[in-house]
């Protein structure tokens, strides 16, 4: 088998007398790997490439035919006869790799315009754009993480959701506390649309019950002070409003889970690459580990290089999951997620999945999330009178 992969070539030869001519080849010192005798007037040799031409210098009555090529020139004689279906291949390939995997639009979903704005910019810089290539599912992991750092104090919760070669991005504007100091007229509002669940207002006048839906703006505690049908005082209301809010979102999970962890071993390891082997000058190797290394010496010519490696040991778990598995472990993350952007005393109330489906090694979930949430949000209050306070009722 080590013979077939040199420069060598399988002859035929046909003659009259084969074990005679056989005699003459031997005598011109070509050297024979491997004779097979069809009859006596047929044989198949296998001999070097630069045997084969001093062969057919050789003045004869014989019929001399080369059947096969092995080695480098089998190779470059197999692609040369398929060269155009080998090229058609990898151009077909090449486009049909362009038109799943180039994104055509990226949609931010959210009412405030220059949020939206804002979030497409820095989608961009991440080269999640109109015209990019489309990202695995753990990079988008790692991009919506480092959103949610960057912007913490603005957004509470993002998810990035890819169809085909679009991304559809849905955020949550994160409502920071009120402070105590801004003593300016003002009433609680609802910040979205939500079922109001419970209601603890320290000043103000409530004019919205439990139960009631309410809409983005609606007033639930007014800092409005009525008597006898005229406004006497207009006062900063203050409490806390919870609601029932709801989410759809979508997660995809591989049923293939992998997961490095690192164990805080570290150490310098030299290294000796020759031929694509690796040879390290340590002793008890880690078996995973991460590899920054520094190139100290390179040939130019000869595979050969000398290098310092940064070795840093990690554990690495792979658990292969099944469907039911791997929907129970998306549903998790799901509410992982969320409860990540739950402040005090707010919960989930529940998580049912509305669409499961399977892409190649991968569960997709959509989701269903109602959460108890604060929905309280304070608005500077104009002077109104009571007809538009009952218009709010």
């Amino acid at each position: 088998m080590y013979e077939k992969l040199k420069n060598n070539c399988l002859v035929e030869i046909e003659g009259k007398n084969v074990y005679e001519f056989l005699k003459r080849i031997m005598k011109e010192r070509i050297e024979i790997k491997s004779v097979e005798y069809k009859n006596i007037h047929a044989l198949t040799l296998l001999i070097t490439k630069e045997d084969y031409k001093r062969l057919q210098r050789m003045k004869t009555s014989y019929k001399i035919k080369l059947k096969k090529a092995y080695g480098a020139d089998w190779v470059k004689d197999t692609v040369k006869r398929h060269s155009f279906y080998l090229f058609s291949l990898c151009i077909c390939f090449c486009f049909l790799f362009f038109l799943t995997h180039r994104i055509t639009e990226v949609e931010v979903i959210h009412t405030d315009k220059k949020l939206r704005d804002t979030l497409l910019e820095v989608l961009e810089k991440e080269d999640i754009k109109k015209g990019s290539f489309t990202k695995r599912y753990e990079q988008i992991e790692k991009i919506k993480e480092k959103i949610m750092i960057k912007y913490k104090d603005t957004l509470e919760w993002i998810e990035i959701e890819r169809k085909g070669t679009k991304y559809t991005v849905r955020v949550e504007e994160r409502i920071l506390p009120i402070k105590k100091e801004d003593i300016a007229p003002s009433h609680i509002v609802s910040n979205r649309y939500a079922i109001i669940k419970n209601i603890e207002a320290t000043k103000g006048i409530i004019i919205k019950g439990k139960e009631s839906y309410v809409r983005p703006g609606d007033i639930i505690i007014s800092g409005d002070i009525y008597l006898n049908e005229e406004l006497k005082e207009q006062i900063a209301a203050e409490g806390n409003v919870y609601g029932e809010v709801w989410y759809t979102t979508t997660i995809e999970y591989p049923y293939f889970y992998k997961e490095e962890k690192e164990t805080g071993r570290r150490k310098k390891v030299y290294t000796f690459s020759f031929l694509g082997k690796k040879i390290e000058f340590t002793k008890n190797p880690f078996k995973d580990k991460k590899i920054t290394a520094k190139t100290i010496l390179k040939h130019n010519v000869f595979p050969i290089s000398f290098c310092m490696e940064e070795q840093q040991e990690i554990f690495v778990i792979e658990e292969k999951l099944s469907k039911e598995e791997a929907l129970e472990k998306a549903l998790m993350e799901i509410q992982k997620k969320i409860e990540e952007t739950l402040i005090e005393k707010e919960k989930i109330i529940s998580i049912k999945k509305l669409k499961v489906e399977e892409n190649n090694s991968k569960i997709i979930v959509e989701a269903f999330v109602s959460v108890y949430k604060n929905i309280g949000q304070r608005q500077n209050a104009a002077i109104i009178n009571k007809e538009d306070i009952n218009s709010e009722e």
